[in-house]
């Protein structure tokens, strides 16, 4: 089962200029204003985040290369991972030692690493 593809939806419309379109995060932000193209639903002013656009429970929260994350931080945590079905990120909080001996453990048990540590040899 795929995740459904949703539209980006923008702050600005055609009409905004090239300040605006600067000015403007990303970030989605109802419009609110009284004469408000976008609020109004104009076709032309793009679309606008609905429940419609919502995916199914059981693909909530998966990453886009078709795993579920799992935060790892100790070795110990990979002995128990269905390798089909979930994908580990190393946390931020491990030194590089730490990561490389989690990562090793992992390539051993076929599990997919979202973060892997590139090795640099030291000459």
């Amino acid at each position: 089962m795929k995740k459904k593809k949703v539209p980006e939806f923008k702050n600005i419309g055609p009409s905004d200029g090239h300040r605006m379109k600067r000015r403007i995060k990303d970030s989605w932000r109802k419009p609110r204003g009284i004469d408000n193209k976008k609020r109004v639903r104009a076709k032309q002013y793009g679309k606008s985040p609905n429940i419609g656009y919502k995916n199914p429970e059981e693909l909530r929260g998966m990453h886009p290369s078709g795993y579920f994350e799992i935060l790892v931080e100790r070795v110990e945590q990979l002995n128990d991972l269905d390798r089909n079905r979930y994908a580990i990120r190393l946390s931020g909080r491990l030194g590089k030692k730490k990561k490389l001996e989690i990562q090793k453990r992992a390539q051993e048990l076929g599990i997919h690493i979202l973060n892997p540590v590139k090795e640099v040899s030291s000459k």
